[in-house]
């Protein structure tokens, strides 16, 4: 081979490299974009006051994720929204399968397996933008399913102003049986933490009751109610790109906050949620056993 052949593959292999890194960082940067969607499911008042109504007997239940059998099975239909061109975003019923798979995964330990009720394209595109907080109440009428959780995938969830990856309902509303997901957040951590506010869990950032202390001395009457997480005020855009806290915030103390950024619930980047604790685990058994067994 010539020096100036040599010399050209050479640059060619650089550039292709170089194209290969930027396109890298491009995903990572625009998957950290998309990860920064906020939440759309916010508690009632009167949801506050179940928590409260409920909290001894709740942590006083006997329960270890160790022994607890998979022993209900809740079954999942989901309606797939397509756009105006007839596009349903790439979403089929077999990489949701796969998606219920990881779902199972993390719900064992709740007692819960889910299972695929039906796969329902739904042809008529307006009913793709959701903009109020309790759904498309057409789409609803039409297509929602009762004893079961329903999913609607959708292009868009505008909700106070704000575009939002998903929306559902706590367990202080039975009749409404529904989960709102964005089609590109139609993954299993995001379907995970909206499962979670189903089956009762408050997000760890919540102060609608009030702020938790980073000491956790008033982790009964504030925060998520739930004291083996930590106290959070809030992670979003505060998360850097090796899953590390960066924000400055202080609780009415004086000392800074250390949020968890693996906990499901929290609202940082999905790439760095990989858990639920103990008492989350708890919280969701006590609710679906008393709250949502009605589930088929």
């Amino acid at each position: 081979m010539n020096k100036l052949k040599e010399k050209t593959m050479n640059k060619t292999f650089i550039c292709y490299t170089y194209k290969l890194t930027v396109l890298a960082f491009l995903i990572a940067f625009m998957q950290d974009i998309k990860a920064q969607y906020p939440d759309g499911t916010f508690p009632s008042a009167e949801y506050y006051q179940l928590i409260k109504k409920n909290f001894a007997e709740e942590t006083a239940m006997e329960f270890d994720t160790s022994k607890v059998s998979v022993s209900a099975v809740v079954s999942i239909y989901v309606h797939l929204i397509n756009d105006i061109n007839g596009e349903n975003g790439g979403i089929t019923q077999s990489n949701f399968l796969e998606t219920l798979e990881e779902v199972n995964y993390y719900f064992k330990p709740v007692g819960i397996k889910f299972q695929l009720g039906d796969f329902e394209i739904v042809k008529e595109y307006p009913h793709g933008s959701i903009i109020n907080e309790n759904g498309d109440i057409e789409l609803l009428t039409k297509f929602a399913r009762e004893r079961c959780i329903n999913l609607f995938l959708v292009d868009s969830i505008y909700l106070n102003e704000s575009n939002v990856y998903g929306l559902t309902y706590f367990p202080t509303d039975s009749v409404t049986n529904n989960i709102f997901l964005r089609k590109d957040y139609t993954a299993y951590k995001p379907l995970l933490t909206q499962l979670g506010h189903f089956f009762g869990l408050l997000s760890t950032y919540d102060n609608g009751s009030a702020q938790e202390l980073v000491n956790g001395s008033n982790c009964k009457l504030a925060g998520d109610f739930i004291c083996d997480t930590y106290a959070d005020a809030g992670t979003l855009g505060l998360v850097n790109n090796d899953c590390e806290y960066t924000g400055s915030a202080t609780d009415p103390n004086g000392k800074y906050f250390v949020p968890s950024v693996a906990n499901f619930m929290t609202n940082g980047p999905f790439r760095c949620r990989c858990i639920f604790s103990l008492d989350q685990y708890r919280r969701m058994h006590f609710y679906y056993k008393n709250y949502r067994s009605y589930l088929r």
